[in-house]
C-alpha cells in the first residue's frame, strides 16, 4: 500500500492504494480532464462530479459488455474447433 497525492478539479486528495502511483495519477488526470470539460456548460460542482461519474460508469459498462461478448465469442469458437477435431 502506498500513499498518493493527486489534485482533481482544484482539490488535493491523499489516497491509500494498492495501485501504482502512475496508475492513480493517470486516473486522477482523466477525471480532472472530464470535470474541466464540463465546467463550461455546468456551474454546480456537485453536478459536474455526478456527470463525470456517469460518463465513467458508461465507459466501464461498455468495456464490460465488450469483454463479455469477446469471452462468449472465444468460447463459441473453441467449441466449434473441438467439434471439428
Amino acid at each position: 500500500m502506498s500513499k498518493v497525492k493527486v489534485t482533481i478539479f482544484g482539490s488535493t486528495y491523499f489516497l491509500i492504494t494498492d495501485q501504482t502511483e502512475d496508475h492513480i495519477h493517470q486516473a486522477a488526470s482523466h477525471v480532472d480532464q472530464i470535470m474541466k470539460s464540463l465546467q463550461h456548460s455546468v456551474e454546480d460542482t456537485s453536478k459536474i462530479a455526478v456527470l463525470t461519474a456517469l460518463q465513467l460508469a458508461s465507459k466501464l459498462l461498455i468495456l464490460e459488455q465488450q469483454q463479455h461478448y469477446a469471452f462468449n465469442e472465444q468460447k463459441r469458437l473453441m467449441e466449434k474447433i473441438d467439434s471439428i477435431v
